[in-house]
């Protein structure tokens, strides 16, 4: 392994290096457990910040998305994050840089301690409050960077659940310097932040939207990672494998295990049916998610209403 390593460092088989680690990145360090493996990083933050727009356009790379987030300077956002109606409580959500600092703003705490002061995991009874003066009873919890949902600060706001008290919630946070966040925006900033993979991030929806005890229990488990950890182990086989190639074609006359076609290829067929399962559990999660339309046909009085009524 040291006699690859070496050899490795040299800016010939970067160059190659560089082509394969571009198509599979994660997070810009080299596959793990690999001929790489003691590789510096070695991506070109200038090409990827003009791929970028085109990357996530097409539903590309996390780690490009990623990567011009750098740069990026989040706002604070705020939403209402429970449905709209009446109910025992409503959830203001705020998040971001400025996100104790927005809810100090308009919370007064019965303890008369601070929230900048409160540490995360924490809950706190008081009242809130806007230019009129006080509206609710409410409890703040506060969640401290990177520890949080989006990885960001956050703190969210149990209000009474109805409508009125919900929706001036919101207006005294975003009337001291919170946006309103977009649909998902939440969600994004945890992709973005590092905190859920793309597929964690989709299965949030399939959650939320399932209607059934399996189609819970699927989007959980890709909520768990159980998808993304099966995707990963397809890569870094494939990363291996090229990087593997790659370094015994540019240094045949190095002291390192030679390539055989026919292990090389078995290494392939297996990944190329890993991925084929995965594509094939697609229709299965489909129908755990969106169900199956059926017809109930016969003729009448057989019991169709009543079947019906079972199912």
């Amino acid at each position: 392994m040291r006699q690859r390593t070496a050899f490795l460092l040299g800016p010939p088989f970067f160059k190659r290096w560089q082509s394969v680690r571009f198509l599979f990145p994660e997070r810009g360090k080299p596959a793990q457990n690999s001929v790489a493996a003691g590789a510096k990083p070695c991506y070109n933050k200038a090409k990827i910040k003009e791929l970028l727009p085109f990357c996530q356009g097409a539903g590309g790379s996390p780690f490009l998305q990623r990567s011009d987030s750098m740069n990026w300077q989040p706002s604070t956002i705020a939403a209402i994050a429970t449905p709209l109606g009446v109910g025992g409580i409503g959830v203001i959500r705020i998040s971001g840089p400025d996100a104790v600092q927005t809810a100090e703003a308009i919370f007064s705490p019965a303890g008369g301690k601070a929230l900048s002061s409160s540490r995360g995991y924490t809950a706190h009874y008081g009242r809130l409050h806007d230019q009129d003066g006080d509206f609710d009873e409410v409890v703040a919890t506060v969640f401290r960077a990177p520890r949080s949902y989006t990885g960001e600060d956050v703190v969210e706001l149990s209000c009474h659940g109805g409508m009125y008290l919900v929706q001036r919630a919101l207006r005294a946070a975003l009337d001291h310097g919170a946006v309103l966040a977009q649909p998902g925006e939440f969600t994004k900033r945890a992709y973005l932040n590092g905190k859920v993979s793309l597929a964690q991030a989709e299965s949030v929806m399939d959650l939320i939207g399932a209607s059934g005890r399996q189609a819970a229990r699927a989007a959980l488990a890709g909520r768990d990672g159980v998808l993304s950890r099966k995707i990963d182990g397809i890569a870094e086989t494939l990363i291996d494998l090229a990087a593997h190639l790659a370094a015994w074609n540019d240094y045949p006359d190095e002291d390192m295990e030679s390539v055989e076609p026919a292990p090389l290829a078995a290494a392939l067929r297996r990944s190329l049916s890993e991925c084929r399962t995965l594509l094939g559990s697609y229709d299965a999660g489909r129908v755990l998610r969106e169900g199956v339309d059926t017809a109930i046909i016969g003729r009448p009085n057989v019991g169709k209403s009543t079947l019906m009524n079972l199912l």
